[in-house]
């Protein structure tokens, strides 16, 4: 049966009872007078005079109510509304888990897994005239369910076709959660899950995986152009690996996350250049030498390099050193030796010590792709990236800045540890272990509200301003 319904209130109910009557006073012809609960029984020509403890032996029958159909009632106030799809562009693709939540009440407007006996997609459309060379008229064969490990799936199966696009719902829906399953199977891009589409004109595509698979973004579609409403920034999605895609189109702001992490913002309150994330980039060792080689820093919408260091040149002209979370250099202060520039590589050179950390390039870098290498050659843990480091003007004193720590734990794990005003937090810890003795790429994306970082080409986690 398809799970696509408009949710349905709980109808009432109905107790049963069947009440024991006794009756009493022989005017009536009863047999006696015993009032004894065991043995009292009902005249055949009882009426309605009959004694306080009189009552009539009654069943009623089941009463059959239609459930109530749940109604969705609009928001005026909503900014954001429409109805919500799924696409692909040069890509084969399967959906499954589909499901819409209104977020006022949490009862759910729309739901499917796609392995239902009726028609699974009869509640969908295919879209008609939108960007792209997808013919609608090969709907029947290359919209359809399919099975995958024992279970149905929603399949776009075109990979040589562009815009092939799909939608389900109400155009007057507003202030709630979508939410999908992805798979690519085949093709060039990633996956794309629509949301507040007015028409074939008019609508938002969460892009994961566009660019050739190098990138994610929200384009929004306005009288049929195109144009990107966040920032372009990187990440590749695997093939044949299920991604959980999620919108959340708030009232008056619209966030959208990839297997649990934010991607992205629109609307709302977003941090600008006085409160936003900037500063120097750095590395950092902790109980660990570690190499590190071809740090590399480029403007997130122009591609121009704003700093790079191939340690080509012994030189530390501009570095600054600090350390974090209690880190020790000794009682003779930060060692020189902590820093070697040896062999074209910078080396983290004192295993014994922890929390050493070095700063470069620029005070004031902003929304920027910051890339390096690293491989660890011995000690306890990883490596460390570090961005948005400001000082408060003393040596070794470092107030702000954000690293993420790649084999912290050990060797064991990833996350953020983030430091503002001098505190420090601790973001969600993610099972990593970086080899000894092999060269990892690590990246951060700093913007001004969220940093996103990444290792080995693989997207990790974000931290949100």
């Amino acid at each position: 049966m398809n799970k696509k319904h408009i949710s349905l209130f709980l109808a009432t109910i109905m107790l049963f009872s069947t009440l024991a009557l006794s009756a009493c006073g022989g005017d009536n012809g009863s047999s006696g007078n015993d009032t004894s609960a065991a043995e009292t029984t009902t005249a055949a020509g009882d009426d309605s005079s009959a004694s306080d403890t009189e009552s009539e032996s009654a069943e009623t029958e089941p009463a059959e109510t239609e459930p109530e159909e749940y109604v969705y009632v609009p928001d005026p106030e909503n900014q954001y509304t429409g109805a919500v799809g799924l696409g692909a562009w040069s890509t084969s693709v399967y959906y499954d888990e589909f499901k819409v939540r209104n977020n006022v009440d949490r009862q759910t407007l729309y739901e499917a897994t796609f392995d239902e006996e009726e028609d699974p997609l009869s509640a969908w459309t295919p879209m008609k005239d939108v960007e792209g060379d997808w013919d609608p008229a090969n709907a029947a064969t290359d919209l359809s369910i399919a099975d995958f490990e024992g279970n149905k799936v929603y399949s776009f199966a075109n990979a040589g076709a562009t815009g092939v696009l799909s939608t389900v719902g109400s155009t007057e829906w507003g202030n709630y959660t979508v939410s999908v399953r992805g798979r690519i199977l085949d093709g060039s891009e990633g996956l794309q899950l629509l949301f507040n589409v007015k028409d074939d004109k008019n609508y938002y595509i969460f892009n994961v995986g566009g660019s050739g698979n190098t990138t994610f973004c929200v384009q929004q579609v306005v009288d049929g152009t195109k144009t990107a409403v966040t920032d372009v920034l990187p990440i590749t999605l695997e093939k044949n690996a299920w991604y959980t895609l999620s919108v959340n189109v708030g009232k008056d702001a619209v966030t959208g996350s990839l297997d649990g992490e934010q991607l992205f913002q629109i609307g709302g309150t977003l941090p600008g250049e006085e409160d936003g994330y900037h500063g120097m980039i750095g590395m950092s060792g902790w109980s660990t030498m570690v190499d590190f080689d071809n740090v590399k820093v480029t403007d997130i919408k122009t591609g121009e390099v704003l700093y790079e260091n191939t340690f080509d040149s012994d030189s530390k002209e501009g570095f600054k050193y600090f350390t974090y979370s209690g880190g020790a250099f000794g009682t003779e202060g930060y060692p020189e030796d902590a820093w070697l520039i040896t062999d074209g590589v910078l080396r983290a050179n004192r295993p014994d010590l922890t929390g050493v950390s070095v700063a470069m390039g620029p005070e004031n870098l902003r929304n920027y792709i910051y890339e390096l290498d690293a491989m660890p050659i011995e000690g306890i843990e990883g490596a460390t990236i570090i961005g948005a480091i400001t000082f408060n003007g003393e040596e070794g004193a470092c107030d702000n800045f954000m690293l993420y720590n790649c084999g912290g734990w050990n060797n064991t794990k990833g996350c953020y540890q983030i430091f503002e005003d001098s505190t420090e937090s601790t973001g969600d810890q993610l099972d990593l272990t970086l080899e000894y003795g092999e060269w990892h790429k690590l990246k951060l994306v700093v913007t001004d509200y969220a940093v996103f970082s990444y290792v080995d080409g693989v997207f990790m986690q974000t931290y949100w301003k």
